[in-house]
């Protein structure tokens, strides 16, 4: 347990510094992550190699036995070997034992926890280094039934691009139609993986694919890779260093574009040589979880996005830093690794009304109120531990009185059973409430009302429950089984996690992270660049200056997400951000704009001005009608964007759908120009593309296979009135559908 925590938090520093880095280059974002992973793996290594250096804890204090109980010693539980204990030794455990010993009496006799929790971690970390191993072993295939490239062109651009980037080794360059896109492996011997198309590839695409592919092998990416598949092994359960590989990857396809358009390469172009390549890009199994691929679908819209921004830095980390971060690295993990906490003893001291030193280390016997109210001395900076073994709603906010204060409605079927405790420690104030009587289920429904002063950290671990928090300024972290999180006007630092229920935080100014296993996450006027994360639910956010957008008048129901027209008064939202990992999305307005994400489902956005960007893995999409440009994409489904005026000639409406038709509703004083494509392929129906607007049609008579399976195209172009906007199309077996807006 001590190791997982010094992970956590080695994980978590490496977390922070990725984001104070965020406006820095990919090259140097992704040597933090490679530190952070490395760091994890020395970790496990020098944690039972260090001489222990105890750091002095506070112990958490031991809850009274129950009248009439027989206290036993809990070594002596473990110890035990009787196949049949008495059926009153339930009752003779004191409820201040920890819930681990509780739990090795009730296993069979010659078990233990230990050796429970020590089985699955080896069976979780064998089957996750099979996987990797299996990977390499795909690879290992995919290489030895490749044919190599000896095409000179290439050979030229690949001596060409080796010796502008440093790569000293040999390259293999290997083809085959098994992949669809460029991989890249090995660390002595790099291999070169490219479609079985590749050697009919433009000359410039040749050089661009080569320095991207051979960048990986300068950097040193395959070993890092490496590096991160071992601590996922490993840490196989810990979904923050799951996160760290993820990003480890992404940044690593970045800094690789990053170093092609530093050679010279213009970001136009690059972008779509990159952007074609990815359209014929699909997975391979087992070995793209060890490959480096150049064209990921997951990771190109936010790679496009970096390739397109001349302001983008794309520097590399100099030498001398390198070095100053694995020396910094070292300095961190090594006395990370020798600290060990040990226990001491609790002080205890009580406040106010409590007649005694005593008072609040009591528990409360709830057979005879559910209602009570403590006490406790506090001073500014320290920090409440709140422990709810049996779960509850907490409302949490700050006061000017140098005194923490508890009031408690206890609820339920099992409420009675319930005992709580409130007591001062040394760093702080503990509040404790657990499940005198152990039952296979327990039904309580506890509130607690807390004031705090107003400078005051606080750690959370609750079985379940909603938390509210407001007017205090400290640390905020820890976690809660169930339940939401409500924060108000608090500043410092979050770092908090739920297993489901809506995050809402509010007129802040925090940094950290915010989770929620599924549930809504809403950042409204929040400062410092608190971020947030969902498993399941939509994760909303505005831009502002230096501030997030103001969603207070916003709200999400079952019908969408419904923001507030502010356009001519009240506080502005700025552009929308939303995403989500999957299922369908409905924004009802976007007064200032949005961008709008989902894994997969339908996305509908309403009446907006500004940029609009809705993309799907699979669904149908709908915008509209909008004042601004337009970005829609698809998987699978059909694609409707109605745009309300004819705007300036810088606007771009831009649709892709990989199978579905496309309708445009357009005004009817336009000027713009064409670019329309429906490709058809051999088990499809021919695609019509149809327009109020006369343009020049055309359709090609050869299959092509360069996109992957056979098709031929049906293409439309041409200009309508000045200049004016452009408006491009793409779309497979679907049609394509043109229409002048009557007014």
């Amino acid at each position: 347990m001590i190791l997982l925590l010094k992970i956590t938090l080695l994980v978590s520093a490496g977390w922070l510094a990725a984001l104070v880095l965020a406006r820095k280059s990919a090259a140097v974002r992704h040597f933090v992550w490679a530190l952070t992973l490395t760091g994890a793996l020395a970790l496990t290594i020098a944690t039972p190699l260090a001489p222990v250096v105890p750091v002095r804890l506070a112990a958490w204090p031991a809850a009274p036995v129950a009248d009439g109980a027989v206290p036993a010693a809990p070594d002596a539980l473990v110890r035990s070997g009787a196949s049949d204990p008495p059926a009153a030794l339930g009752a003779a455990i004191p409820a201040s034992q920890p819930m681990g010993v509780r739990w090795q009496q009730s296993l069979p006799a010659g078990w233990s926890t230990g050796l429970i929790l020590g089985t699955l971690w080896l069976l979780g970390a064998v089957l996750v280094a099979a996987w990797y191993g299996l990977g390499h072993l795909r690879l290992y295939r995919l290489a030895r039934g490749a044919v190599p490239i000896v095409n000179p062109a290439w050979q030229d651009s690949l001596r060409e691009v080796a010796a502008h980037s440093g790569v000293a080794v040999p390259v293999r360059l290997l083809r085959t139609d098994a992949v669809a896109s460029p991989l890249t492996w090995g660390a002595f011997r790099p291999v070169v993986l490219l479609p079985d198309d590749a050697e009919s590839w433009p000359a410039e695409r040749q050089r661009v694919v080569l320095a991207h592919e051979l960048a990986h092998a300068v950097r040193g990416d395959y070993l890092s890779q490496l590096i991160a598949c071992a601590a996922c092994a490993v840490y196989w359960f810990h979904p923050l260093v799951w996160v760290a590989a993820r990003k480890l990857r992404v940044e690593s396809e970045r800094a690789c574009d990053d170093h092609v358009l530093v050679r010279g390469i213009s970001g136009v172009d690059y972008a779509a040589h990159l952007l074609d390549v990815a359209r014929r890009s699909r997975s391979i199994r087992l070995g793209g979880a060890v490959a480096i691929g150049m064209a990921r679908p997951s990771h190109l819209e936010g790679r496009l996005l970096a390739v397109l921004d001349p302001a983008c830095p794309r520097q590399v980390p100099p030498r001398r830093a390198r070095r100053a971060g694995w020396a910094g690295l070292a300095m961190f993990v090594l006395p990370l690794a020798a600290l060990t906490p040990t226990a001491r003893k609790a002080i205890v001291s009580s406040l106010g009304a409590a007649p005694g030193p005593e008072a609040n280390t009591q528990p409360v016997r709830m057979g005879e109120d559910s209602v009570f109210e403590r006490s406790a001395a506090a001073s500014p900076g320290e920090q409440l531990e709140l422990d709810l073994e049996s779960g509850g709603s907490v409302d949490i906010r700050g006061w000017d009185r140098p005194t923490v204060r508890v009031r408690g409605h206890l609820g339920g079927a099992n409420w009675a059973d319930t005992r709580v405790t409130l007591e001062r420690t040394e760093g702080g104030v503990r509040l404790h409430a657990w499940q005198e009587v152990q039952r296979r289920s327990s039904s309580t429904h506890h509130v607690f009302e807390i004031m705090v002063p107003r400078r005051y950290d606080i750690h959370v671990s609750s079985a379940g429950g909603q938390m509210t928090l407001v007017d205090v300024e400290g640390t905020f972290e820890g976690e809660t089984g169930g339940g939401g999180y409500n924060i108000e006007r608090a500043r410092g630092e979050a770092r908090l996690s739920t297993g489901g229920g809506d995050i809402k935080v509010t007129d802040s100014e925090l940094r950290g992270l915010v989770s929620t296993g599924g549930g809504l996450v809403m950042l409204s006027k929040v400062r410092g660049g608190l971020k947030g994360t969902s498993g399941s639910g939509p994760i909303i956010e505005a831009d502002g200056d230096g501030v997030s957008g103001d969603l207070s008048r916003s709200r999400v129901d079952r019908d969408g997400i419904h923001v507030g027209d502010t356009r001519d008064e009240g506080p502005r939202t700025g552009m929308l951000h939303i995403e989500k990992a999957g299922g369908p999305i409905t924004l009802e307005t976007a007064p200032e704009g949005a961008e709008v994400w989902t894994g997969g489902g339908e996305v509908r956005v309403g009446r907006s001005s500004g940029f609009v960007k809705a993309s799907t893995g699979g669904g149908d999409v709908t915008v509209g009608p909008v004042d601004g440009s337009v970005m829609a994409s698809t998987g699978a489904g059909t694609v409707h964007v109605w745009i309300a005026e004819a705007g300036s000639r810088e606007r771009l409406v831009e649709v892709f759908s990989g199978h579905g038709s496309v309708v445009l509703e357009l005004p009817p004083n336009l000027s713009a120009r064409f670019e329309l494509e429906t490709a058809y392929t051999e088990s499809g129906r021919k695609g019509r593309i149809e327009s109020d607007w006369r343009l020049d049609q055309e359709e090609t008579d050869q299959w092509d296979d360069t996109e992957g399976s056979p098709r031929k195209y049906v293409r439309a172009s041409g200009s309508v009135g000045t200049r004016g906007p452009l408006i491009r199309v793409k779309t497979v077996n679907g049609d394509i559908t043109v229409r002048r807006r009557r007014p």
